[in-house]
This record gives C-alpha cells, structure tokens and sequence, in this order.
C-alpha cells in the first residue's frame, strides 16, 4: 500500500503542476498524539529521504494543518537562522529540532486528509514543501481536493490504516 501512496503523491504533485526536483510531498497518518510518516514522494533523491518520523501534534506547520483544516506558507527566510527562529516563534517548534531539520522548505502547504464516508474523520495530512518560494501557493491548496487523485490518496491512506494494529511498527519504521 505505502508503494500505491508514493505513485499517489507523484501524481498529486503532477496534477498541481509542483516541480518535483525542488520539491515533496509526504503524508502522515495521525496516531497517539504524533503523526507519523507513512510516505514521501519527489523526484531529488535527497528530499524523499525520512528525518524524523514523528511529529508532535501540536507543533509546526503539521499542527495547524490538523486543526484548521489546511495552511498555506509563502514567506519562509532564505537565511537558515532566521528560518529556524522563524519555526521556533511562528510554530512553536523547538530550537534544537529546528537545527536538525535538513530541508530547508522556502514554501509550504498542508491538508488534512478524511477518511472517505458518509461521517468522514480526520485521520491524516499531506504536507508539500519546496525549496523554491514560489513552489507552492494557496492556488495549491485550494486545488487538492478537485484533483482526480485526491479520493485515491484518502482511500489508500484508510487501507494503510486499517492494515496497521497496534503493535504493528508504521511503515517507514
């Protein structure tokens, strides 16, 4: 399945016209207070590579994505130390995490991922992030959910979920 959601995110990132040398998508799956990662996609060998694998909910971009719904950030410093203070004052991301961050995303966008049915639950996001500030916009973000590869990527995710017990390690593990 995690195969199947990698294909789903290169074609989510084609359908929204990203260029995928400078930039990924990955999506998390929400589990104990953390999202874990479940997949990344890009065509740069070194941005599909996994830092960390969980992230606390209430921090980061990740956070607000889950909560409001989507975000969408255009102005990231170019200068690394400014965007580590900016991730420490604008999400509250701890310092030390931010120094460990390798990609060094200039545009971001989120969106909260619902299980497909009649009462749909959040159960996850896509987060795409690029190198470039123009990467990604909120044209993007207003455009994921018309895309014909959006219910797959919410199909597949709540197989993936389904597929998982508790004792079973998440897929990137």
């Amino acid at each position: 399945m995690v195969g199947i959601m990698d294909y789903m995110l290169h074609e989510l990132l084609a359908g929204l016209n990203i260029k995928t040398f400078d930039s990924r998508a990955s999506v998390y799956i929400y589990s104990d207070e953390y999202f874990n990662l479940v997949a990344r996609a890009s065509d740069s060998p070194g941005l599909r590579e996994k830092g960390r694998k969980r992230y606390p909910k209430d921090q980061g971009v990740i956070g607000e994505v889950w909560n409001k719904g989507s975000a969408c950030y255009t102005r990231m410093s170019a200068d690394r130390d400014r965007w580590n203070r900016q991730c420490v004052d604008e999400f509250g991301m701890d310092p030390k995490e931010t120094r460990s961050i390798k990609m060094h995303s200039l545009s971001m966008i989120g969106y909260r991922i619902e299980a497909p049915g009649a009462h749909p639950e959040p159960v996850g996001i896509v987060m795409i992030e690029s190198l470039s500030r123009q990467g990604v916009n909120g044209t993007h973000v207003d455009t994921i959910a018309t895309l014909d590869s959006w219910p797959i990527i919410r199909t597949v995710l709540q197989q993936i979920i389904q597929s998982l017990d508790e004792d079973d390690a998440f897929p990137l593990d």
